[in-house]
């Protein structure tokens, strides 16, 4: 009988630098506001459009349905049409639920779902609410726009199960909530989502918040491999009347590309959520190699978050490494380097640190190898 041996090596993750790989989302939410009262406007996209697209990038524009509604904010369906153009070139719009208003206490902010309904209501709202909410804010961007999203932003970013469950049915892929990246359904992904830091931006705070930003970037960049810039209605408050958000917004952008070089990549939250389904359809297969005189064996869990165990088998007492390679072909550990006695073994894999991705194992005992894809996802 074979026996298993249980290695105990752990990965120590490496500091990760700039020539890291970065998805980076720019997202705004609540981009059709009720404040009519001066200075407020304009309420235009263009601007903040145009100033995201001359730094290369894309914006997913969390959209409130109901205000498309409003000749106040549609005057003319002008907003209708920007958000087609802008749709056209290449941005998203996101379904941000339908009016901000919770049908059980009338109050702004949260409507799939809030925590305190059961305490407050002694219940919950149903699969039938919720989804009549969400197909109502899909029939008005369809009417106004001519556009079905894919991609969802709860109101308050308060969901449910029963929220993911009607979205998974309604054909949606990605959602941004506060919690950890990963399926909520076997269709419906969490891309995650990060503090806004400009929500209160004045002169006197603006360089405190962009180093703020900055390392926050780097934080989640290290350990997920993706980032959400989040910034809520730029265009009803007084930052945008003097530029101040789009401006810093901007500077932000440039200190990421100048950092990040030829690494970063803008996505919407829908590409996002595509890139990493792309990466998870080759996970838990064997890779061709050579003739075997040892076995790598389907890690488990897998996907994984943050460890996942390796196991293998040897037939003869050789040297014997096992390695890990990051979605770019560098290694980021070596987990096994020592001779072994034949028979079967397992060691710890800990990516705590690392990115989101597809990472490959490789095992080796000089004369023969064996590697298997496996998936890391926060």
């Amino acid at each position: 009988m074979k026996r298993l041996f249980l290695i105990g090596l752990t990965l120590c993750a490496p500091h990760l630098r700039a020539q890291d790989s970065l998805l980076f989302v720019v997202r705004v939410d609540d981009i059709t506001s009720r404040t009519t009262a001066a200075p407020y406007m304009p309420r235009g996209i263009l601007p903040f459009q145009d100033m995201a697209e001359s730094r290369g990038a894309v914006v997913s524009w969390a959209v409130m349905p109901a205000r498309l509604l409003e000749p106040g904010v549609n005057s003319g369906g002008e907003l209708g049409r920007q958000l087609r153009t802008t749709a056209a070139r290449g941005h998203e719009l996101v379904l941000h639920g339908y009016d901000h208003i919770c049908n059980l206490d009338g109050s702004s902010g949260h409507e799939m779902y809030h925590p305190d309904h059961m305490t407050n209501f002694g219940r919950h709202f149903t699969y039938a609410e919720q989804s009549a909410t969400i197909r109502a804010g899909l029939k008005v961007l369809q009417d106004s726009v001519g556009l079905r999203p894919t991609s969802f932003v709860p109101p308050g970013h308060y969901s449910d199960d029963v929220t993911h469950q009607v979205l998974t049915d309604e054909g949606f892929r990605a959602i941004g909530i506060a919690r950890s990246p990963g399926l909520l359904t076997h269709a419906l992904y969490n891309i995650g989502t990060s503090p806004d830091f400009a929500w209160a931006l004045t002169q006197a705070t603006y360089a405190a918040k962009r180093t703020e930003t900055l390392a926050d970037i780097r934080r989640k960049a290290a350990s997920q491999g993706h980032y959400t810039f989040l910034l809520h209605d730029p265009f009803t408050r007084p930052g945008y009347v003097d530029g101040l958000v789009i401006r810093w917004a901007g500077e932000i952008l440039d200190s990421v590309k100048a950092e990040y070089g030829s690494n970063l990549r803008f996505v919407t939250i829908g590409q996002l959520e595509e890139a990493i389904r792309r990466t998870s359809t080759a996970i838990d297969e064997p890779l061709a190699d050579t003739p075997q005189s040892l076995d790598l064996l389907p890690n488990h869990p897998n996907p994984f978050n943050p460890s996942t165990m390796i196991r293998f088998t040897v037939d003869t007492s050789r040297h014997t490494r096992i390695s890990v390679y990051d979605p770019l072909g560098r290694r980021v550990a070596v987990l096994v380097d020592a001779p072994l006695a034949p028979g079967s073994h397992a060691v710890l894999f800990d990516a705590t640190g690392l990115a989101s991705g597809v990472y490959v194992v490789r095992l080796s005992d000089g004369v023969s190898s064996a590697s298997r894809r496996i998936l890391l996802l926060r």
